[in-house]
């Protein structure tokens, strides 16, 4: 090969400068050859177990290793990250993620503990021999752990010290390609950890989880906050319907407490970061989540007991929301914690003195008749996806408080029935005598009442828009 002598020449730009420089073939060559997945490194270690030779695989170590010496074997001699060493993985790199950050400033802040919050790296390659408290690896290709080497190099080419940062490394020489194959599947099949994995590990859902074991309601099936995956699996006592995982437990509040039943079928992640700041709040009574966590799960109970409700199905967050609105109208905010308290006492006391699945069969029925009536206004190409479709929300809302966007008064009032009567339709209506003017309601409202509703004390809330209130739950005393 010819020498050349390198040169090199600058292009200055406004906004940028390019160098172009000239290099003989031997320094291209190197270039060419430490990009290749072709090459040897050796891994110091400080401590380490070998398994030895397993059913087809050569030897297996898993290693204590300092992060400059993991590094080391990241990088070519310009210092740049091997691109081909990630080409058995799943994943690149992913950039500033959250995880991505917070290895980024363990790194930074406290490096010594790195290696007890980071779960390590796989590394697989052709050949692995052990020499003098270092691993020869040849061909290394790192199929798990990638987000972790890459923490690693960033922090380092920011100046950081790492010389205190440990990583625990497992290193495996696969002798055939099936076997690295099936090594890449395994170390990447592992479940996607969500935020929420980490939200319930806080206090106030280990404190949730304490009241919902010592509540129990007449009438209902008991239930069981299961905040970890699996963790009543050995308790054949409890039933699978006892059991309310996260998912639910967020979809039912964000149903019923939130007033957004049409974004209550979302996956919990996103959920949680939606309602991060409203919900699972410190100070927050743990009522309202346990009247929650009970209808949904109950509710989930009748519907695979009666198979009436079969056409339920996709809206169960809205036959929730239907079930208490219809019971006891629109619920207060869940920050006001003696009012939500004692507005979910009342829910459960009036939920308790009658069947809940009559209550459910009410709230499918006045559903339907929703339904039937948004249909009936926008046409039969709106009979479809209508679960999480805003304007049917908005709809159901106007159709049971009269506004989409009405300020309900949520206090409780008693008067007595002055009249009941049938409209046109044939619906009983009637009015109860209350001050400044007589209250209006009607059996859309109030599925349960009848026409011996007349001349009888009842108590009632208000909703709708000022100067067009009308009653809702309406219930004899």
């Amino acid at each position: 090969m010819a020498e050349e002598k390198a040169e090199t020449q600058s292009i200055k730009g406004k906004e940028y400068t390019v160098s172009i420089q000239q290099i003989n073939e031997e320094k291209l060559y190197s270039i060419a050859q430490a990009s290749r997945k072709e090459y040897q490194a050796a891994l110091e270690y400080k401590d380490s177990i070998e398994f030895g030779k397993l059913k087809d695989a050569g030897q297996v170590y898993v290693v204590l290793c300092g992060a400059d010496s993991l590094i080391s074997i990241l990088t070519n001699d310009d210092d740049l990250i091997r691109a081909n060493i990630f080409d058995d993985n799943v994943r690149d790199y992913q950039g500033d993620t959250d995880i991505n950050q917070e290895m980024e400033a363990t790194l930074s802040a406290n490096p010594v503990n790195f290696v007890l919050f980071n779960n390590g790296i796989t590394i697989v390659c052709d050949k692995l021999e052990s020499k003098n408290r270092a691993l020869i690896i040849k061909n290394p290709q790192i199929v798990n752990g990638c987000q972790t080497c890459n923490s690693l190099y960033k922090v380092k080419k920011k100046g950081n010290d790492l010389s205190q940062v440990q990583v625990i490394v497992k290193v495996i020489e696969a002798t055939k390609p099936e076997v690295a194959q099936g090594i890449v599947k395994g170390t990447n099949r592992q479940n996607i950890v969500y935020e929420e994995a980490f939200e319930t590990i806080r206090k106030y859902h280990k404190e949730l989880e304490d009241f919902f074991n010592i509540m129990q309601t007449e009438g209902f099936c008991k239930v069981y906050y299961e905040r970890r995956s699996k963790q009543y699996a050995r308790d054949n006592m409890i039933k699978p319907y006892q059991k309310v995982s996260f998912r639910v437990l967020i979809q039912s509040m964000v149903a019923m407490y939130m007033n957004h039943v049409e974004t209550s079928h979302r996956h919990e992640s996103k959920l949680i970061s939606d309602y991060k700041d409203k919900l699972f709040v410190e100070g927050q009574s743990y009522y309202p989540y346990y009247v929650a966590a009970l209808l949904a799960s109950n509710l989930e109970y009748i519907m695979k007991q009666d198979h009436s409700l079969k056409d339920m199905q996709p809206y169960k967050m809205h036959l929730l929301f239907l079930i208490q609105e219809l019971s006891m109208g629109p619920a207060p905010d869940i920050n006001d914690r003696n009012k939500v308290e004692e507005y979910c006492k009342k829910l459960l006391k009036v939920l308790s003195s009658t069947e809940y699945k009559k209550a459910v069969l009410q709230a499918a029925s006045r559903f339907r008749q929703i339904m039937a009536q948004w249909v009936a206004v926008k046409g039969l190409g709106y009979r479809y996806a209508i679960k999480d479709n805003p304007e049917f929300k908005d709809f159901m809302l106007k159709e049971l408080r009269g506004s989409a966007v009405a300020e309900v008064n949520s206090n409780v009032y008693t008067g007595r029935v002055m009249t009941v009567t049938t409209d046109k339709h044939g619906n009983l209506f009637g009015f109860i005598a209350h001050k400044p003017e007589n209250v209006y309601f009607n059996e859309l409202d109030n599925p349960d009442m009848n026409i011996s509703y007349e001349g009888k004390k009842v108590s009632f809330r208000l909703t709708g828009k000022e100067g067009k209130s009308r009653g809702i739950n309406v219930r004899l005393l």
